[in-house]
């Protein structure tokens, strides 16, 4: 309304009227998602604006840091690597990393196997490890060894 009203005074019927028809279309808007009210406009918000465009760079190995440079050349919009990438991966379904890494590499084959070996011979693992007992000579006579005599003559 583009009059200044009294704190407590109604509109006129007259000028609720002439709305009607611009509410009902303000509200297909806000109901259908295209408009938003009262809230903040988002990085987010202008990106879904622009997902036809970004689905083209779906499945196409393109880093997100070219993207990002991309939006930020054709449509004057600053984008974080992050922002993007959550964007892209939960709004259109990109691959996430691990999704489309579904083969280890055999260098991380490799530190597996060397950190599993590692772990075997923890010495501070004193628990998971059986105890290593001296051994003892056949002939110890342990009576002997308890005796409190001692030659040493």
């Amino acid at each position: 309304m583009s009059t200044n009203h009294k704190k407590n005074s109604l509109p006129a019927n007259e000028e609720i009227q002439q709305h009607k028809k611009q509410f009902s279309e303000r509200a297909e808007r806000v109901i259908s998602g295209i408009e938003r009210v009262g809230a903040k406009e988002t990085v987010t918000d202008k990106l879904e604006l622009i997902r036809n465009e970004l689905m083209l760079f779906k499945d196409k190995h393109i880093a997100y840091t070219i993207i990002q440079q991309l939006i930020k050349d054709e449509f004057d919009l600053v984008v974080s690597d992050f922002t993007l990438r959550k964007f892209c991966q939960n709004e259109l379904g990109f691959p996430k990393r691990s999704q489309s890494n579904n083969t280890v590499s055999e260098k991380t084959q490799q530190d597996a196997q060397l950190h599993k070996k590692h772990d075997q011979e923890d010495p501070f693992d004193v628990f998971d490890r059986p105890i290593d007992e001296p051994k003892i000579a056949s002939n110890f006579d342990a009576k002997s060894a308890l005796s409190n005599s001692t030659d040493f003559d």
